[in-house]
Parts: C-alpha cells; structure tokens; sequence
C-alpha cells in the first residue's frame, strides 16, 4: 500500500471471517494492495491535502471518485419562510373596537339629585355604585344613525374626561366629570392676570394637542364658554364627545386661532376679534402671542416666550373659589 497505509480503512468481507469470530481471515497476515481491495477501502485525506478556505482537496484527481464525491459542498434546500400576511399587499388584522356606549338607560348605574334636569339639559347625577362619584350627564336627541360606535372614555388632564355612555330609545347619554366654573363666568368675575392667561394658553394647547393627534379629530367650536376649570385649578376643553360623534376635520389652524381670539376677548371684552389685529391692550409678549396664533403650529407656541411667563399649577384656585361665591371663614 506504500504511503497510502496509514489512511485506509479495510472492512473484512464474509470470507475473512474466521468460524471462531470476527477477524481477517487465517493466512491473510499482510494487509492488501488497494487494486485488491477496491470497494473494501476507505481512504481519508491529509492535511495538506485541504484547501485553506473552502475545504476541497488541493489534488482531486489522487483521491478516488467515491472520496471526491464525499469531499464535494453540501447543496442545502431553500425553504421558503411560511408568511400569513403579505405586509405590502394587505393590511395588519385590526383589533375589534371595544363597545363603550351601552344600548341602555343610564339610571341602572346613575341617579339624578332631586329637582335637577330637564330633558335635554344638562344635570347633576351621583353613581348607585359610589356615592362618593358626582357627575355631569348631557341628554341628546340622536338622528338614528349610529355614530356612537367612535365614542370612547377619554382621560386627560386638559379635557372634560367623558366617562360613561348610554342610548335608549334614540336618546344619548354622556357622563362627564363635574367641572366648577366656565373661562367666560371665570373673566366676568374677576380681572385674569397675564401669567394666569398665559397658564390657561398653555394647558389648552395641552389639551388641542392631545384632540388633534391623539384622537385624530379638530374641536372647531373652541370659545371661553365651554372652557372650563376645576376646583382644583385643572383648565379642561368642554364637548369632547360631539368632536367624536362627528368627526370633524377641519382645520388644525383654526382651533389654534381661537386660542388668539379667546385671549383676545378676554383683554378687551365686548370688541368684536374677527381678527386679532384690533388687539391693543396687553404687553408685547402677549399681543405677539396672539399674533402667531393665525399662522404658527401648536409646537412653535408652546415655545413662544409668552408661554414662559405662566403662572405655576394652582394659580386658579383662589379665583374660582371667588367666582363661585365661596366664603373663607375664621375657624380660631
């Protein structure tokens, strides 16, 4: 066998297997030539035999057919990737959409106070489950086309969160939270301050931000009668669900506007603000601020200098509590 010796495998055939147990056959003490093998051996490569990068022996021709064929790249299947959904061609399965608006009568969960409402009015309500829970329910008239189905429970700071809904017999049922005093009642008890309005044009920006991005809809009937302020000092935009129910997209512009022209009725009550250009009084912060409101974004007057002057949280508390005729007593 010469050099090959130390590389080949000899598997004995039936006939050189002794009667007494495996082994080579009696008389054959001397390994065969590989012509007298053939298929019986196995011949493995040396080392410098190996290609350096892809494995393959340097010298194929030395190496038997049946070696090559061994040594050759395995060819490995591509199996496409199982995919259900066509990303580019269909669109994501979207999640049904939760029902918040219950198909009836909301005095299950609710009760009026004695003498309060009217159809159609708003009254004040207390919840069966928590007495401690005092609301506001709105009673309207629908026009039998379901639009109830964009309602939803809306929790942010600068809105009037609307917490319940309710239909029956084509009459809508919205449950707010209880809100102390309007922007108009507020402006008519007392002179505002420049950082308090400056306060409030910050947290309206706040909540028209959250509307127009968030909810994906325009108010479009934004004035200081349904801007409203809590007990607590908490400035919130009034009538979020006829936004819902009807979807309105119009102008993102045009609600920022009436943020100039709400500051601008409240400097100068009873002159008419079809455009912000009549403004005369204020300081030039806050007739700049006003100014910017018929063209810039939302964005650019969070950062006008005018919003840096405001007050900080809690600087409507007093003046609410004077609007609303309360009286601080001497407890000595």
């Amino acid at each position: 066998m010469g050099e090959n010796e130390n590389r080949c495998t000899l598997f004995p055939r039936e006939s050189d297997v002794s009667d007494s147990g495996p082994g080579l056959a009696k008389g054959n003490d001397t390994i065969p030539t590989p012509e007298r093998l053939g298929d019986r051996c196995t011949l493995f490569p040396r080392h410098f035999e190996i290609g350096s990068t892809i494995g393959l022996i340097q010298d194929v021709g030395e190496i038997p057919q049946r070696v090559q064929q061994r040594l050759q790249p395995v060819k490995r299947l591509q199996i496409p990737l199982k995919r259900t959904i066509d990303s580019e061609n269909q669109p994501h399965p979207k999640r049904p959409a939760s029902i918040f608006c219950k198909g009836h009568t909301p005095w299950i969960k609710y009760q009026k106070f004695p003498k309060e409402g009217r159809p159609g009015k708003t009254c004040l309500a207390y919840s069966t489950d928590s007495l401690g829970t005092v609301v506001a329910m709105k009673e309207y008239k629908t026009s039998g086309i379901d639009q109830t189905c964009h309602l939803q429970m809306i929790d942010h700071p600068n809105i009037v969160n609307l917490m319940d809904a309710f239909e029956e017999s084509r009459v809508l049922y919205l449950v707010y939270e209880i809100m102390e005093v309007s922007l108009e009642q507020l402006q008519a008890g007392i002179q505002l301050k420049e950082s308090d309005l400056s306060f409030i044009c910050r947290e309206v920006l706040n909540g028209l931000w959250y509307i127009h991005r968030d909810l994906g809809v325009c108010h479009t009937t934004l004035t200081y009668d349904n801007i409203f302020i809590s007990s607590k000092g908490d400035v919130k935009i009034a009538n979020i669900a006829n936004c819902l129910l009807e979807r309105h997209k119009g102008s993102e512009q045009l609600d920022i506007r009436c943020v100039g022209t709400i500051v601008s009725k409240i400097l100068q009550p009873g002159v008419s603000h079809d455009t912000q250009a009549c403004l005369t009084h204020g300081s030039d912060h806050i007739r700049s601020f006003v100014s910017d409101t018929e063209s810039a974004t939302i964005q650019a007057l969070m950062q006008h200098v005018f919003i840096s002057y405001a007050a900080p949280y809690g600087c409507l508390v007093v003046p609410v509590m004077k609007v609303r005729g309360l009286v601080m007593h001497d407890y000595e």
